[in-house]
């Protein structure tokens, strides 16, 4: 395809043709340098090229050419061929595109899409990219990298990639770093923040990881070897929108626009709907158009997003993954104290310590707490789903009549209890355990559909299949509630969250004391009752203030004596938030 050797200026081609010279040579002026002849040459719309003659350089008027041994030519963008260069993101992989080239060793089979080519070229161990060709309208896998100007484009496949802050990033290997000195002396602890900042400084070229809490920004675009370090280099600008990533092309529109919309989003969210679609045109601020072109055309001011491969944004916070949806909505609405919050960091915190939290759901300006996981379409509306933890909530429960439960992922506990199996549902289940007096927790194996009651502690991880225990939790941990005393306080340890309805409090009598005297209990720092107690007390049972709740209780003596708390009887219910 190449006839004759191609330079680049200004994303235009001059063909250069050495022996030849050309007509409309203007010699009244001369420049010093190929460059600059260039440039004067591109700033003048009835230049056809520029030549070489005794050193010095000259614009030229004329398509004709001709032999001559003492002159240089370079002929302007004779094929009507703009280079242009972009990046995407497809397969979990960093594609570099570039154009008008070719590969010059493809495989035979063509695809109708790049999507199915780069899937199949990400299988391939030995595909080095994808071409796309012009003539055949189709796209093939590359067994080189070695490319030559022709009417396509090239897709070479990089590394791993990650998306973030508005931009692509390219992950190299393990053990390399990006070369130079760094872009300034800034630090950072996450990648995320490093990402952050360095997308938002245009000298910023990547970013080094050299350990999993130390991040440097740099300026270079080669990589060296450094022992555990790991570069992230920064790629196209792109907007991720409904789950797909838009690549920004900018100075180009892709060809054959259909619909208009008044907005990006209308225009993305139509074309993410259609499968013929490609991309997104900008027109003006009020006018985007979608289109199933492949080819761009260049235009002063214009620029167009290529539809790309599906992503989920996500990000850390308070030691947690969580999955960004704009323009999606969860269902599910918990009842929770409060109902709504006005904060997204604090709903976010609320939910990951929630048991029955899947998803905080954003609309009308608030933010609310919900038990479903799965998104539908909802525009103005946003969520954010629950992924992986770090934090340590083995004391979180569930309430089922009452009694707190342990919801133990991935666990099998205990032993199958003989004869009680079959139920339908977590409640039914949790209700039978309750009445059987060696039940000790319920087991759901989620894939078989089955559930049954279990006795004993023993706990076994199982990955397998998705299963949950649910393990049994009464008040004081075993349900044997008693003080602890430190001077004239004692203090009983609930573990979770009980509403109390009454007390009935036993004292050892160890011996006869006559001291005595009020006792102001408190269940948490709401006071349940005021009573009295002495030393011959043997026992002594009171109700609570309504609304009295909490994790735990003390008794404040006037005269403790040696009265000594053997135990506490207690009416309860569990509830979910203190």
């Amino acid at each position: 395809l190449q006839r004759s050797p191609v330079v680049l200026y200004s994303r235009n081609y001059f063909s250069k043709l050495a022996g030849f010279k050309t007509g409309g040579i203007n010699k009244k002026k001369s420049y010093k340098d190929e460059k600059s002849a260039a440039k004067a040459c591109l700033a003048s719309n009835g230049c056809t090229g520029f030549v070489l003659y005794l050193k010095k350089y000259y614009t030229a008027t004329s398509w004709i050419v001709y032999t001559d041994d003492d002159y240089t030519t370079w002929v302007r963008n004779d094929w009507k061929l703009d280079y242009m260069k972009y990046s995407v993101y497809m397969e979990d992989h960093y594609w570099s595109v570039e154009g008008p080239y070719v590969y010059t060793s493809l495989k035979k089979l063509g695809y109708q899409t790049i999507h199915q080519a780069a899937k199949a070229c990400v299988s391939d161990s030995k595909c080095k990219g994808v071409c796309y060709l012009e003539i055949k309208k189709k796209y093939y896998l590359a067994t080189t990298t070695k490319a030559k100007i022709g009417q396509g484009k090239t897709f070479k496949k990089g590394s791993t990639a990650t998306v973030g802050d508005g931009y692509i990033w390219a992950k190299s290997d393990t053990g390399l770093a990006i070369e130079g000195d760094y872009l300034d002396a800034s630090t950072h602890s996450t990648l995320s923040a490093a990402l952050k900042a360095c997308s938002k400084k245009a000298a910023c070229s990547g970013v080094t990881k050299l350990s999993d809490s130390k991040f440097r920004l740099s300026k270079e675009k080669g990589t060296v070897k450094k022992a555990n370090a790991v570069a992230y280099f920064r790629g196209n600008s792109v907007t991720t929108y409904r789950m797909i990533v838009w690549s920004e092309v900018s100075g180009y529109s892709l060809s054959h626009p259909t619909t208009v919309y008044k907005t990006m989003k209308l225009a993305m969210l139509a074309c993410s709907k259609s499968d013929s679609c490609t991309g997104v045109n900008y027109v003006n601020d009020k006018k985007y158009t979608v289109t199933g072109g492949s080819q761009f055309k260049p235009k002063e001011g214009a620029k167009c997003w290529l539809r790309g491969d599906t992503h989920t944004p996500q990000f850390t916070y308070d030691s947690t993954i969580w999955y960004f949806y704009e323009d999606y909505k969860t269902g599910g609405r918990l009842a929770t104290k409060p109902k709504e919050y006005t904060e997204r960091d604090t709903a976010l915190s609320k939910c990951v310590r929630h048991p029955e939290c899947k998803s905080v759901h954003f609309s009308n300006s608030r933010y609310y707490l919900n038990s479903g996981g799965t998104t539908a379409d909802a525009v103005g509306q946003n969520a954010w789903v629950l992924g992986r933890t770090k934090l340590d909530l083995s004391d979180m429960t569930i309430v089922h009549h009452y009694i707190h439960w342990t919801p133990a992922k991935d666990v099998i506990y205990g032993t199958a209890i003989a004869g009680q199996s079959g139920f339908k549902s977590i409640p039914e289940a949790t209700r039978a355990c309750l009445s059987h007096p060696k039940c000790s927790g319920v087991y759901h194996d989620v894939a078989k559909k089955a559930i049954t009651l279990r006795t004993g502690t023993k706990t076994t991880a199982y990955t397998k299949s998705k299963v949950v225990s649910l393990i049994k939790r009464l008040p004081c941990g075993d349900g044997k509630c008693k003080g602890v005393k430190s001077g004239k306080v004692v203090t009983m340890n609930l573990k979770h969250c009980y509403k109390i309805k009454s007390m009935e409090v036993y004292n050892k009598q160890s011996c006869c004391s006559k001291a005595g005297g009020n006792v102001v209990v408190k269940v948490d720092k709401t006071t349940c009752n005021t009573v009295y107690m002495g030393g011959k007390t043997s026992t002594v049972r009171f109700d609570c203030a309504s609304k009295t709740q909490g994790k735990k209780v003390t008794m404040t003596f006037n005269d403790i004596g040696d009265i000594s708390i053997e135990g506490v009887f207690l009416v309860f219910r569990g509830i979910n938030e203190c």
